[in-house]
């Protein structure tokens, strides 16, 4: 119990403190492989995946190149497929990522058929603080948008309850 409290608070000093420091923190982009992103992101995630017996599909080209701050851009991927494992329902669940390209744009697209969000807090989910979660912080997604924006990136977000969340990375 003790344990489970001190990470709870360690991750929730952790937000705060990424929150409060915002985007002042120089974005030092590099040319990187998406792919290659995402998939070390989901080997961070592997474990969890596994124990919420999740099928998820990547469906992103092998030499699609993206200018990221490379760090940055991992924590909000991880934000996002964090949030689709913690959304899974236990049965059948799925995550897919996928990007397509289109007009000189690449659209990252990761959605999963979770608990969904309901229609009454998705306005809001940007805020800070703002959560569904009991253990959550309500920070990560606004920690995102804020790497995001920061990138010159946007962020959107469509959701319906209990069919799940899709989320679409603009760069």
């Amino acid at each position: 119990f003790i344990i489970n409290d001190s990470k709870r608070i360690d991750s929730l000093a952790g937000d705060l403190i990424e929150y409060a420091e915002g985007t002042r923190e120089k974005v030092r982009v590099e040319k990187k492989t998406l792919k290659k992103i995402v998939n070390d992101v989901l080997s961070e995630l592997s474990s969890e995946v596994s124990a919420n017996q999740i099928n998820v599909e990547v469906d992103i080209e092998a030499e699609l190149d993206v200018w990221i701050d490379e760090m940055k851009f991992k924590k909000v991927i991880y934000n996002i497929i964090k949030n689709s494992i913690e959304a899974s329902k236990g049965i059948n669940d799925r995550i897919m990522i996928r990007a397509i390209e289109e007009n000189d744009r690449i659209f990252l697209k990761i959605i999963d058929n979770g608990v969904g969000i309901s229609k009454d807090i998705l306005d809001s989910v940007f805020e800070p603080m703002v959560t569904t979660k009991i253990q959550g912080t309500g920070l990560g997604l606004t920690i995102a948008r804020e790497i995001l924006t920061s990138h010159g990136f946007g962020l959107r977000i469509k959701s319906e309850r209990d069919a799940g969340t899709e989320i679409t990375i603009v760069m």
